[in-house]
C-alpha cells in the first residue's frame, strides 16, 4: 500500500506542478460586462512585466540545457516585447545535494548568479519561483516535497535552502522577489487517498493529528462530523468524501502560512508565496456539501507581494464553453477584487498570466476563442493597471514537455546507459560502432495527465565513419523496433514518431558509431507563448507587446493612517530614504493601558522585514536603515496582529502610531 500511496502523491505533485486546475463555480456568459475603469493613482514604481524563461527546455529540464548560450540574445528579445522582468524557476531539488543537505549545488548557483547579473546588465528584474517541485536530472524531485510534511529532517533542510539562496542571491540588485507555490506543497491532499491504517499514521508524522489537538476537542470533532472516536490515538486524515476534509483543507491552510511561509521568510526576507484561489469540493459521499476557500492562508504578512495565477476558466462552469472577450476580462477584474478584499493592501503579481491554457486533461475548461485573445488582452488592460501590479507571462515561447532529463548532454548522460564519452566543449556524447546506448522513460515524464498517446523522438547527430547511415530505434522492453533514423556526415536532426507505453528503455542501434548533438522525446507541445518554439513572434505576440505598453507605472498602494492616528490592520505608504550615513525610522505607538490586545508589530519595507516588536504604551521605535535600505524611494509596511474592535467603534485597530520620521527628523507628512 506504501508503494501506491507514494505513486499516487508523486503523480499528483507532478500535475499540481505544470497545470492550474480551474474548479471554482460558477459564472457564465451571462455575466455583466465590465465596469468602466476608475482613474488609477499611479506610484513612481515600474509596473512588473515578466515572462517565464526557459531557454530552449521547459520548466522541468531547463537547468539541464545549455542556458547561457542563448540567455543574451533572448533577453534583448524579452526586452523588444516590452518585458522588464525575468521569471526564473529554482528547483529544490537540483539546487540542493540532498533533501536534508545543507549545501546548495555551487555550479548551479554560478549559473544562477551569472543569469542574474546578465540581466541585470540588460536592465532586466528578475524573479526567482523557488521550491518549484520538479528537476528531471534529479530523482528524487517529486517524493522531496511529500517528505517535506513527514520528515523533520527534509523539512529543514527545505528551510536551509531558503536560507543559503538568500545568502547568494539577496545582494543581488535586480532580484525583486521570490516566491513559492501552494503547487509544490499540495501532495498532502493525496494522504487522503491512503488506506485507513496508513493515514493514522500519517495523521502523526504529517502534524495534523497534533493541530487538532490544538484546535479541537475530541467532543466537538465527533458532535461536527459523527466520527466516534474515543480518544486521540482514534485521529485520522479522512478520506476525500468523507465531511471531516473541510478540517483537513483547513490544517493544509494554517500550514501553508505558519509552517512553511513565514519560518521561509524569516530565511529569505524578500518572499511570497502563490496562493491557492481555486476552491476545493467538500463532500458527503456523492453529495456536494460545499466549497472550501483557502483564503485564511491569502494574507501573508511582511510581504509586499502577493502572488496568484490566473486563466479565463476561473469562476466558470467549465464545460467547454465559450468565453467572450469582454466576460473573461471582467472575470480578471473580480478575481483581482476578491483577491485585494481578503490580503489587505498587497502589490499582486500575477505569476502564471494564462490568457490561452491547453494543459491537456483540461480541455473542458472555459476558453476565450483563439482569434479573439488579442481582444481580451486589449480589455485586459485595464483591469491589470487597476489592480495588479504586475504580471508574469507562462510561458514567453512554446514549449514541449520533454522526457529527456538533459537533451544536450550539457549535464552529462543523465538517464543514459552506454554514453560515457562527453565532449567538453560541445557537449556532444560519442557513441562507437556497434555500442546501443538507452534511455528508460516512464510516462510520468512527460508531466501530463495520463502521459501523451504518442511521441517525437529526435535526434540531432551524424554518422561517426561513414558519409551516412542509419542508427535503429528500439524499445528493448517490449522487444520491437520502433523504425529508423537517416543522419549524414554531417550534423542533422531526424525525428520518429511512436506510440508511449507506461515504461519504455529507447535503444540506439549505431552500426556506424555517431556523434550526439541532442536528443528529444516531445510528447506535447503546449502553444500559450506570445513567440513559437522556434522564437518567432507569433500573431498574438503584437497584442502583448501593445498590453505591455499600456502598462508602465504600478497603481499607488497605500494603507494610511486614520485621522486620530490609529492604523488599521496594516500601515502602508510610499517613502523616501535619504542619502547619509545613519538614516533611522523613528516612531512612538501607543495603546490604552485598558486594551485587551497586545499587537505584534512586523515593519518592513519593500517586503523586508527590518523588525518585529509589539505595540506598548509610549514605546519608541527606531531602526536603523543605513545597512539595509539604499537611498531613494521604497514601501514602508506596519502590520499589526491581532486588531481590535472597542465598543460601538466599528474599525478593527492595530496600534496609534505618532511622530513618524526618518533619519533627518523631517516629520513625514
Amino acid at each position: 500500500m506504501k508503494r501506491s500511496f507514494t505513486r499516487i502523491a508523486t503523480y499528483l505533485l507532478l500535475l499540481a506542478a505544470v497545470c492550474v486546475a480551474t474548479v471554482v463555480a460558477c459564472t457564465n456568459d451571462r455575466d455583466p460586462p465590465p465596469a468602466a475603469p476608475s482613474e488609477v493613482a499611479l506610484s513612481s514604481r515600474p509596473y512588473v512585466k515578466a515572462a517565464h524563461w526557459f531557454g530552449d527546455g521547459w520548466a522541468v529540464n531547463l537547468w539541464n540545457t545549455d542556458l547561457e548560450s542563448g540567455a543574451a540574445a533572448d533577453f534583448a528579445a524579452i526586452k523588444e516585447d516590452g518585458f522588464n522582468t525575468i521569471v526564473l524557476v529554482v528547483p529544490w531539488a537540483g539546487f540542493t545535494d540532498a533533501a536534508d543537505g545543507a549545501k546548495l549545488v555551487e555550479s548551479r548557483v554560478e549559473r544562477l548568479l551569472r543569469l542574474i547579473r546578465l540581466a541585470g546588465e540588460m536592465d532586466l528584474k528578475v524573479i526567482l519561483r523557488m521550491s518549484y517541485a520538479w528537476d528531471s536530472a534529479d530523482e528524487t524531485s517529486g517524493h522531496r516535497l511529500t517528505q517535506v510534511w513527514l520528515d523533520a529532517a527534509s523539512y529543514q533542510g527545505w528551510l536551509t535552502y531558503f536560507e543559503l539562496l538568500w545568502r547568494a542571491v539577496g545582494s543581488e540588485p535586480n532580484v525583486l522577489f521570490a516566491f513559492f507555490s501552494w503547487e509544490d506543497l499540495w501532495a498532502v491532499v493525496s494522504f487522503a487517498d491512503a488506506a485507513p491504517e496508513y493515514r493514522k499514521e500519517l495523521a502523526v508524522k504529517s502534524g495534523f493529528s497534533a493541530w487538532l489537538q490544538r484546535t479541537q476537542t475530541i467532543d466537538s470533532i465527533n458532535q461536527r462530523f459523527q466520527l466516534g472516536w474515543a480518544d486521540w490515538a482514534d485521529a485520522m486524515i479522512p478520506a476525500r468524501r468523507e465531511p471531516f476534509f473541510k478540517l483537513y483543507l483547513e490544517f493544509i491552510d494554517d500550514a501553508w502560512l505558519n509552517r512553511f511561509f513565514l519560518p521561509a521568510q524569516s530565511r529569505f526576507p524578500r518572499l511570497s508565496m502563490e496562493i491557492r484561489i481555486d476552491s476545493d469540493p467538500i463532500w458527503d459521499g456523492d453529495r456536494l456539501l460545499e466549497w472550501h476557500g483557502h483564503e485564511r492562508a491569502w494574507d501573508l504578512p511582511g510581504s509586499d507581494w502577493t502572488t496568484i495565477y490566473w486563466s479565463p476558466a476561473m469562476g466558470g462552469v467549465n464545460e467547454g464553453e465559450t468565453l467572450s472577450p469582454e466576460v473573461a476580462a471582467e472575470r480578471l477584474r473580480q478575481s483581482l477584487v476578491r483577491i485585494h478584499e481578503n490580503t489587505g493592501a498587497r502589490n499582486i503579481f500575477i505569476g502564471q498570466f494564462l490568457a490561452e491554457d491547453f494543459t491537456p486533461g483540461y480541455e473542458r475548461n472555459g476558453k476565450i476563442p483563439r482569434e479573439q485573445v488579442d481582444e481580451f488582452l486589449a480589455a485586459a488592460a485595464a483591469p491589470l493597471q487597476e489592480l495588479a501590479a504586475g504580471y508574469g507571462l507562462w510561458t514567453w515561447t512554446d514549449y514541449f514537455h520533454d522526457a529527456i532529463a538533459s537533451p544536450d548532454f550539457s549535464a552529462g548522460p543523465v538517464g543514459w546507459e552506454g554514453v560515457d564519452q562527453i565532449d567538453g566543449n560541445s557537449h556532444d556524447a560519442a557513441v562507437d560502432a556497434g555500442d546501443t546506448p538507452s534511455y528508460t522513460i516512464d510516462r510520468h515524464a512527460y508531466h501530463s495527465p495520463g502521459g501523451p498517446a504518442q511521441t517525437d523522438f529526435c535526434m540531432t547527430a551524424r554518422v561517426a565513419d561513414a558519409t551516412s547511415g542509419a542508427i535503429t530505434i528500439r524499445d528493448e522492453l517490449a522487444g520491437h523496433d520502433l523504425g529508423q533514423l537517416e543522419f549524414e556526415g554531417a550534423l542533422t536532426q531526424a525525428c520518429l514518431r511512436f506510440p508511449v507505453a507506461d515504461v519504455m528503455k529507447i535503444a540506439l542501434l549505431a552500426p556506424h558509431g555517431a556523434v550526439i548533438d541532442a536528443v528529444n522525446s516531445r510528447g506535447f507541445l503546449q502553444p500559450s507563448g506570445m513567440r513559437g518554439h522556434d522564437g518567432k513572434l507569433k500573431a498574438i505576440g503584437e497584442a502583448y507587446r501593445e498590453l505591455n505598453s499600456r502598462l508602465a507605472l504600478a497603481p499607488k498602494l497605500v494603507a494610511p493612517l486614520h485621522d486620530d492616528g490609529w492604523m488599521g490592520k496594516a500601515y502602508l505608504r510610499e517613502v523616501a530614504i535619504p542619502p547619509g550615513p545613519n538614516p533611522t525610522l523613528s516612531f512612538r505607538t501607543f495603546i490604552p493601558a485598558d486594551w485587551p490586545v497586545r499587537p505584534a508589530l512586523k515593519i518592513s519595507i519593500d517586503g523586508q522585514v527590518l523588525l518585529e516588536t509589539h505595540c506598548d504604551d509610549n514605546q519608541a521605535v527606531n531602526v536603523k536603515l543605513a545597512s539595509l535600505v539604499r537611498p531613494g524611494d521604497h514601501t514602508l509596511r506596519i502590520e499589526a496582529s491581532p486588531t481590535h474592535s472597542p465598543g460601538s467603534d466599528q474599525r478593527a485597530l492595530g496600534c496609534l502610531i505618532k511622530d513618524l520620521q526618518i533619519a533627518n527628523d523631517e516629520a513625514l507628512p
